[in-house]
């Protein structure tokens, strides 16, 4: 995905700032490389951004459910849905955003780099801007998530 979002949502919980939506389709071998994207969040040294991921598993036929199942032992903001049947990927993203409890929803695909910085970025431009939704630059970085090419802006 190269265009990612940031939506303010209609249903907050006061201890969720921002809820990740994950639509995920045999995405066994990405997941880690994700996983590891937010291991900066998950690892507790950015107390102040409660957030949750949520993955919404459309079906897969390989061992992502698995993996995912692994991880969400590891840590209690990972959730992870499954589809009742494999739908596409927009229909994976309205279930994300039905289950979504944060103030703030990015979408994210599994084969996205979340920079380390990006939450804190994103929350300072919502409240500097306050609207419904933001739209953001990117970058294209390889599967270490070192930079292939300069950070660009949407048109």
């Amino acid at each position: 995905m190269d265009i990612s979002t940031l939506f303010i949502s209609e249903k907050k919980d006061k201890g969720k700032l921002i809820s990740i939506i994950l639509p995920v389709f045999n995405e066994e071998y990405n997941i880690e490389f994700m996983i590891n994207c937010f291991s900066h969040y998950l690892s507790k040294k950015l107390p102040r951004y409660k957030f949750e991921v949520l993955f919404v598993d459309d079906c897969s036929t390989d061992g992502t459910k698995f993996v995912l199942s692994k991880y969400q032992d590891l840590h209690e903001n990972l959730v992870l849905f499954q589809q009742p049947e494999n739908a596409g990927v927009a229909c994976a993203r309205n279930r994300g955003l039905e289950m979504a409890r944060g103030e703030y929803v990015v979408f994210v695909d599994a084969d996205d780099y979340v920079a380390p910085n990006m939450f804190r970025t994103l929350e300072a431009a919502a409240k500097l801007m306050p609207t419904d939704l933001l739209v953001y630059s990117y970058a294209k970085v390889d599967d270490q998530g070192h930079l292939v090419s300069e950070a660009r802006e949407v048109q």
